[in-house]
């Protein structure tokens, strides 16, 4: 896979996961957005929840971005 494929590819999923999913689990009616997990996980949120939320959010992109990079890295 090329650089180009492999950034474009990565683009289409960000897109497709932020916009396109959830609209369409909207329209289907399941309610399908990232702050009715959290509150699923956390219960309602106070400061030490969501304290808690913003760690782990930030590990996690930190994570992918890592993860893109190094794939990103073995293309060339």
């Amino acid at each position: 896979m090329s650089k180009k494929s492999y950034i474009f590819h990565t683009i289409l999923g960000l897109i497709t996961g932020f916009f396109i999913l959830p609209t369409l689990m909207e329209w289907l009616g399941i309610r399908f957005t990232f702050a009715h997990i959290l509150e699923l996980i956390f219960g309602e949120p106070n400061p030490t929840s969501r304290t808690i939320v913003l760690i782990l959010f930030v590990i996690f992109l930190f994570f992918i971005i890592r993860n893109f990079y190094k794939q990103y890295k073995k293309l060339s």
